[in-house]
Parts: structure tokens; C-alpha cells; sequence
């Protein structure tokens, strides 16, 4: 109820708010009330559920993301997160296997000044060999002609960690790490190929994170080189068990 006070008027009065604001009469109208519709709640929940695990996630791969401490990179991820679920809400059925098709995370960088996606040297291909493990491989390449030149450096590590996410839970688990060196030379080399623990029960989001880092070795000591420029890392692969 609106109160007149020296020839003003505070408080409500109908659908207007009366107040003073350095001496002067001043005016706002009252906040509308919205009621929440189930889309709405479940929008706010999945949104909650997307920051969570995203949160796990970064914590689980920060030795190898450059990004770590940046907050673009957080809001992003938490972005493609919670589009992924709501997407994956909508579908009726998923196949077992869709490798590197997932909508919204494929090609995620977690170093937007480094964008791995078109290096093409780092393209994985993967497949189940059997329930619970995945091979990872990568192509041939000659290092100096496929990688992007790095001053000093004479040494390439890809670094790859697998995590396992429970949609359900939100729970988040590192289901196996590798790193994979090569000289910084101009002979091809024929990558290993990495077998890692995978999710044996269906319906696990699967996310491969990789990170290229170049290294100076000089009389068995190796220094990386920490330009963040220099580092890409992103989701290398995107499936569903």
C-alpha cells in the first residue's frame, strides 16, 4: 500500500511502485509474476546437470587442458553439455555405436587459440573390440609436415584421457589415459594403436579428450613448451556405449 510522505508517495499502488530516489519522485512498475511450466523446471534441471558434470569433467583433464582456468571455456562447455542432453531427451532410441557423431561435442575445443579440429593428423578412429575395450588409433604422419611448426621443439606428445559419464547420476570417471611421442622429424611414423577400458553397460556418454604439447628434450630432459597458443586440446571422440 503506497504512503504519501511530505507530498510523495511511497509503497505500491495498483500495478506501479512508488519511491524516492535522490530527492525525486520516482516510478517502476511490479514485477510480473510468471508461473513455471514442466518445460520450464526441466530446462533449469538439465542446465543444473550440464554445469555439474562439466565441472567433473574439467577437473578430470585439467593436466592435460590449457584452457583450465578459463571461463569461457566453462561456460561453453557447460552450453554444449546441456544442448547434448536436451537433444539426447528428445530421441527415441540411440544406436550403440555413433562414433564422433554426437551433436554439440564433437570437435569441442578446450583451447579456442589453438583449434585442433582441422589438423587432420589427429583425426582418431576407433572400435569396440570387445564388451568393455576400445581401440584408438591415429593415422600415419610425418610430424614436421603435418604439425604446425614449433620453434625449439624436437619431441610431440598427444595426450589422451577417456572419461565415462553417467547421465543418469551424474557421475563422471576417467576410464584410462596415454600418451603417444614422436620425434619432431620428417620420417613417417606409424602410430600404436591404445586399447582402453570402456563402459560395458549401455547408455554411458563417452568422451576422448586430446591434447597435442610439444616438448624440448636436451640430454634426457624435456621441457614443455607452455605458449598456450601452441597447445590445442578438444573432444577427440564423442560416443555412447
Amino acid at each position: 500500500m503506497a504512503k504519501l510522505d511530505k507530498n510523495t508517495r511511497k509503497g505500491k499502488l495498483g500495478e506501479f511502485i512508488y519511491y524516492n530516489w535522490k530527492g525525486k519522485q520516482c516510478i517502476r512498475s511490479k514485477p510480473r509474476q510468471f508461473e513455471r511450466t514442466e518445460a520450464s523446471v526441466k530446462s533449469g534441471l538439465n542446465f543444473g546437470k550440464a554445469s555439474r558434470i562439466g565441472s567433473e569433467l574439467r577437473d578430470l583433464i585439467k593436466s592435460i587442458n590449457p584452457g583450465k582456468n578459463d571461463n569461457q571455456v566453462t561456460y561453453r562447455l557447460t552450453g554444449a553439455l546441456n544442448k547434448f542432453i536436451s537433444w539426447k531427451e528428445k530421441q527415441i532410441a540411440v544406436p550403440v555405436e555413433m562414433f564422433n557423431d554426437l551433436p554439440y561435442l564433437k570437435d569441442f575445443q578446450f583451447n579456442d587459440q589453438a583449434d585442433m579440429s582441422n589438423m587432420t593428423f589427429l583425426k582418431v578412429s576407433a572400435k569396440i573390440t570387445k564388451p568393455g575395450n576400445i581401440e584408438i588409433s591415429l593415422p600415419s604422419f610425418k610430424t614436421k609436415k603435418s604439425a604446425p611448426y614449433r620453434i625449439y621443439s624436437n619431441q610431440i606428445k598427444c595426450k589422451l584421457i577417456l572419461v565415462g559419464i553417467d547421465l543418469d547420476k551424474d557421475e563422471t570417471e576417467e576410464y584410462g589415459n596415454a600418451v603417444i611421442e614422436t620425434p619432431y622429424k620428417e620420417e613417417i611414423f606409424d602410430l600404436p594403436v591404445v586399447t582402453m577400458r570402456t563402459a560395458a553397460e549401455p547408455g554411458k556418454l563417452m568422451i576422448l579428450v586430446m591434447a597435442l604439447q610439444y616438448f624440448r628434450s636436451v640430454n634426457d630432459e624435456s621441457d614443455m613448451l607452455t605458449d598456450r597458443k601452441q597447445l590445442p586440446c578438444g573432444i577427440a571422440l564423442a560416443y555412447l556405449s
